[in-house]
This record gives structure tokens, C-alpha cells and sequence, in this order.
């Protein structure tokens, strides 16, 4: 659709406009404090909560198949008119109500089980629309448990595109779309449109106030993908524009700059078992020039599992331990932790020096005794390097000057218990590792506040990872397979 040209906004204008959007809903006509707080519970305060609560799905009254043309075993929308209800009981005793509803040209039975109060609320000579799963019962058509409304007339007549909210008991849809169209009447043309109209061009996308217009009241399906795709764009930008807002707070304090020669790290690794990838390489060598800054390190270093992740941030501990600061790799689960710790003490036993370096492994099952002297050692700077799990955000852990923070599996924790791992030091470096494929653009869209690395090579000889999708009834087969695997 063509898009309007966009007059000047006088800006004390937008921001009272923007303000009303904070005006409770009680304000609305027919809004009580009964019905405030049934909207309350789905999270609907403010005009502007009403506005962007989106439905989740839509009904298309031209579209509309007869009950006679339903198959069994298909996702579906159907309307028709309530002829029985019969209250019955399952041969288990479970109570469920049996309705029978017809459009003249067809039937289909329709069963609400644990639903009694339905019995008070549907009658017969109601016309319905249902959304379920049809079914077959007996050789007859059926359908269990559908979601179901009264019929809007209006649009039944009109042969409208339907809106259907999630809703909440004695809220009905037709009352919410009624409250939407008021409030779309009453401030979806007057709302700013905050996306400058250079980037609206350029991206082929609709106005705001139409977009809104479109998702609540569609015209056609085609407006509704152009209002669709234009909500799901402001959705990326504004998640674009916090993240990068937090990078931008974390990259203002000063970080704690860690340098070592060309010959530090030839030495370190001279000292590894193998030799790295050309993409090893590669990350190495962005990895340690971030180290070598103020600004601190946020990288995030994806790689399938074997494609040697460990070996890297082995080496970003060893520039740590270089500088005579600490550091400490975070892994989600107990037996990661361990497999970790392991890994990493034996890569350092083949570096010059390594032997000398204290790697403590800290866990939710290391001793009480065993986990005090750990607390102490991190405490005086004696522990170099510490690897384990959530133990390692825990209040009674305090580093001596920690300037690495390693974090394994990033996708398995939370957004506080990183930030709780990187609040352990002062504005620390900190490298994330994911196993999870990501593709590149979602990586840049979701991981803005990080710099990326990926390792697109498998090491020489490593033994090639095979997926296999085994489904229900072969559940024994992966069972003695992995049976097998143990035994050898």
C-alpha cells in the first residue's frame, strides 16, 4: 500500500500523545474496575498495553469451509449452529459434554471434556465458530476441546478477517475487539511514528499507526503481512538498539589491558600436543588482539563440538596467568566442569610453565573443606585459574583481580548469571563459547553486543559427528546402541 506523507510533528505534541498511551484502561467506555482487572491478568494496564496485545491467530469468514467439505485430521475453522448438548460420561467415569452442531450441509460432533460450566453457556440454536483438530469417532466427524466463540454477526456479514485474542474467564473476544477498535479509533492515526521515513523507504514498510490499524482490523490478508512484517521489524531494531546501548555501557569503563609477546605465544604453542587449524589461528590472533585493549573483550566463539574451542581458551587463560591476573571458565553443568578442568590441566602440563599454574575445580559437590582453602586461594590471588559452574557466582566467592571470565555454553545461562560471573572483576574480558550452530545474521541480530568468531574447520583425524533422528518405536534401538557404546 501506498504510504502517506508524513507531516511535521511538533515534538511537545508526540510526547503528550506518547503519554496517553500510559492512561489506564479504565478509561475506555464500559472499562469498571471488574473488567480493569480482567484485563489486568493478561497483562493489559494501559491504553498502550491494549494496543500492542496481538492476536494469536485469525478467523477469515470469506474462507470459511462448509462442515460438509471438513476431513478428518486437519487444523481448521468452522462455523454452525448448536442442534444437542448431551452431559455424558467416559467409560473411566471422566464427566464431558457432547454437542452437536450443523450448518445445513453438514454435521460434526463436538466433545468439551472437564468443561461442566459450558453446559450453562452454550444452547441450542447458538451458532458457534470453532478452531480445533477435526477428527474421526465412530466413522463420523468430530472434534475435541476446540477453542470456540459466539459468531460475530457483524463480520459474519461482512465476511470480515477475524481477530482472536487470548483471552480470560468473563472476557470474552467480542468485548476485547470492541475495547481495540476504540482504542484505534481514538490513537492509532495520531500516534508518532518513531522510525525515520528514509528507512521505511528503503525497507518497503508501512506506517505505524496502519501497521497497527491492519493487525487488529485487517482489511485483506496481504495488509495484514505488510502491518506483520513491519511490527517484526521495529521488534529487531529495538532489540538491535538495547543491545547495542549495552555495549556501549560495557565498553565506557575501562578494561584491564593483557599483552604478550610473539614468542609467549609461539612457546605456549610449541608446548600442545597438535598442531591448531588455520581458523584456530584466526581466532587466537582476534582474541589476543582484544586482550591487548582497554576496551574489554566481549567475543563469542562458535564451534561444533571437536572443533577445538577448549584449546583457545586455554590459551586466553594462559595470558591471564602471563599478566599475573586471574581467571575463570564458567560451564552449565557438573560434568562439563570437570571434563574442562581435565582438559585444561593437561594442556598446560606440555606448556612451559604450566605445571606451576594453580587450576582449582569448584563445583556445587566440591567438599566444604576442599572449598574453603579454593575460596582463600581466589581470594589472595594464589588460585590462578578457576573452572566450574553456577559455584562460581556464588556471593562467598571473591576473586583477587580477575580479568578473564570464559563462559561455555552460553545459551544455558541467564542474562544475570553471566553479568553476575563479569560483576566478579573489574569490567573483565569475556569470552563466550556455543557448540550451537547459529546462522551468521541471526548471530549479528541476537549477539550484537558481541564480536564473533567462528571455527569453520575440524582439526585432522577427528572422528566425523553422525546425526540420527530415531522416532518412537525405535526408542529400544538407541537404547542398546548407547548400551553398547558404555560396554566398549
Amino acid at each position: 500500500p501506498r504510504r502517506t506523507p508524513r507531516k511535521s510533528v511538533d515534538l511537545d505534541a508526540a510526547r503528550e500523545v506518547m503519554g496517553h498511551l500510559n492512561d489506564r484502561v479504565q478509561n475506555l467506555k464500559g472499562v469498571g474496575d471488574k473488567r480493569a482487572e480482567q484485563l489486568a491478568r493478561l497483562g493489559i494496564a494501559t491504553l498502550g498495553d491494549l494496543l500492542f496485545f496481538m492476536p494469536r491467530r485469525y478467523d477469515d469468514y470469506t474462507r470459511l469451509l462448509p462442515l460438509s467439505h471438513l476431513k478428518p485430521y486437519q487444523q481448521t475453522a468452522a462455523i454452525g449452529t448448536i442442534q444437542r448438548i448431551v452431559e455424558l460420561k467416559s467409560r473411566e467415569g471422566r464427566p464431558f459434554i457432547s454437542v452437536l452442531v450443523e450448518d445445513g450441509a453438514g454435521k460434526i460432533n463436538v466433545t468439551f471434556f472437564n468443561q461442566p460450566y459450558l453446559k450453562r453457556m452454550l444452547k441450542i440454536g447458538m451458532q458457534i465458530a470453532m478452531y480445533g483438530k477435526t477428527d474421526l469417532f465412530r466413522g463420523e466427524l468430530s472434534m475435541s476441546n476446540p477453542e470456540w466463540e459466539l459468531v460475530d454477526q457483524r463480520s459474519l456479514q461482512q465476511g470480515g478477517i477475524i481477530p482472536v485474542y487470548p483471552l480470560t474467564q468473563g472476557l470474552s473476544s467480542k468485548i476485547v475487539r470492541k475495547l481495540m477498535r476504540e482504542v484505534l479509533d481514538n490513537w492509532a492515526n495520531k500516534l508518532p511514528d518513531y522510525m525515520p521515513e528514509s528507512v521505511l523507504e528503503r525497507t518497503e514498510m508501512v506506517d505505524l499507526g496502519w501497521a497497527l490499524r491492519q493487525i487488529h482490523l485487517p482489511q485483506k490478508w496481504e495488509f495484514l503481512e505488510y502491518a506483520q512484517q513491519r511490527l517484526a521489524f521495529d521488534e529487531l531494531m529495538l532489540l538491535q538498539l538495547g543491545i547495542l546501548a549495552k555495549r556501549q555501557v560495557w565498553q565506557s569503563v575501562p578494561g584491564i589491558p593483557l599483552t604478550v609477546t610473539d614468542e609467549w605465544v609461539q612457546s605456549f604453542l610449541g608446548g600442545l600436543p597438535y598442531q591448531l587449524t588455520g581458523a584456530q589461528h584466526k581466532a587466537i590472533d582476534a582474541i589476543r588482539q582484544d586482550l591487548t585493549q582497554a576496551i574489554p573483550m566481549n567475543r563469542l566463539l562458535q564451534g561444533d563440538v571437536g572443533s577445538g574451542k577448549t584449546v583457545i581458551a586455554a590459551m586466553a587463560l594462559g595470558v591471564a596467568i602471563a599478566n599475573g591476573k586471574q581467571s575463570a571458565l564458567m560451564a552449565p553443568t557438573s560434568i562439563l566442569a570437570e571434563q574442562h578442568y581435565q582438559g585444561i590441566r593437561k594442556l598446560f602440563a606440555g606448556v612451559s610453565g604450566g605445571e606451576n599454574v594453580n587450576i582449582q575445580l569448584l563445583t556445587g559437590a566440591t567438599p566444604e573443606p576442599q572449598r574453603r582453602e579454593i575460596y582463600e586461594g581466589l581470594a589472595n590471588g594464589s588460585v590462578q585459574v578457576v573452572i566450574g559452574t553456577h559455584a562460581l557466582i556464588q556471593e562467598s566467592v571473591e576473586f583477587n583481580h580477575l580479568a578473564l571470565a570464559i563462559i561455555d555454553e552460553q545459551h544455558r545461562f541467564g542474562v544475570d548469571e553471566r553479568g553476575a560471573l563479569r560483576g566478579k572483576g573489574t569490567n573483565p574480558h569475556v569470552l563466550v563459547m556455543t557448540a550451537t550452530p547459529i546462522p551468521r545474521t541471526l548471530a549479528l541480530t541476537m549477539y550484537a553486543d558481541l564480536d564473533l568468531t567462528v571455527l569453520d574447520e575440524m582439526p585432522p583425524g577427528r572422528q566425523p559427528i553422525e546425526t540420527k533422528l530415531l522416532f518412537a518405536p525405535e526408542r529400544e534401538r538407541a537404547y542398546s546402541f548407547i548400551k553398547h557404546q558404555l560396554e566398549e
